[in-house]
């Protein structure tokens, strides 16, 4: 699976540790997010950049199969909104 770093004019840039690897799967009513230890640490460097406050209310970003998750994962989209 080829993995890609993407980057806006707005700035967000993803930063992907090393050898990460994260599949999102759905679980009955639930979602279940598997990962290895450089996954996670991909998923916190996302939020914590997300949680920042240049970027504004419902900027969001879309992770899936297709660029950065495992073969047959889930689509998620995870959106900063400071509404709720």
């Amino acid at each position: 699976m080829t993995h890609y770093n993407f980057e806006w004019e707005e700035g967000f840039k993803f930063k992907w540790e090393k050898g990460y690897r994260i599949k999102i799967l759905p679980q009955g009513s639930s979602v279940y997010i598997q990962a290895n230890a450089a996954g996670l640490e991909s998923l916190a460097n996302h939020l914590h950049l997300l949680a920042n406050s240049k970027f504004s209310n419902h900027y969001h970003f879309h992770l899936d199969d297709c660029n950065c998750l495992e073969t047959g994962s889930l689509e998620i989209i995870i959106e900063k909104n400071e509404d709720l």
